[in-house]
């Protein structure tokens, strides 16, 4: 919960989180490479020095770190983890649908798991947004055009 200064308490449902593996592990190509090192570049580029993290760490989030980053040392009440699969760069995806289930397993009270769909998939997106909620619960859908399937 958020406390304002005057202060009010406001509950922060947090809209857009994360919660990825780009370790050089995890790593397919030298695109996955580029893409976490970028990332990586935008962290320590604006944030601010007593925040910045140790590159091992920003490469593969663990779920500690996101419980503790969100809801301890953060405002977050609840969080919305989005799935960015990037599976051409990842070998087990980037930021995938099971793995922010399993955070959310863990932490239930805590996550919404949204899924993710690509329009370009036509029929099969929406086969796959049923799946999603049958298998996962999904609560909403992220329309995601930045994969690059091949």
């Amino acid at each position: 919960m958020f406390r304002t200064p005057e202060g009010k308490d406001i509950f922060v449902v947090d809209g857009h989180t994360h919660f990825w593996d780009g370790s050089p592990e995890n790593q397919k190509n030298i695109h996955g490479k580029q893409f976490i090192e970028c990332f990586y570049a935008y962290h320590t580029g604006l944030s601010p020095k007593e925040q910045l993290w140790e590159k091992s760490k920003f490469e593969k989030y663990s779920a500690d770190d996101l419980y503790r980053d969100l809801f301890i040392d953060g405002p977050d009440d609840v969080a919305i983890v989005q799935s960015t699969y990037l599976k051409d760069f990842y070998k087990n995806g980037f930021n995938t649908i099971e793995r922010n289930a399993e955070v959310a397993k863990r932490y239930p009270e805590r996550f919404i798991v949204n899924g993710a769909f690509d329009p370009r998939d036509g029929e099969k997106a929406l086969e796959y947004i049923h799946f999603l909620k049958e298998t996962y619960d999904i609560k909403g859908v992220k329309m995601y055009t930045a994969e690059w399937n091949g």
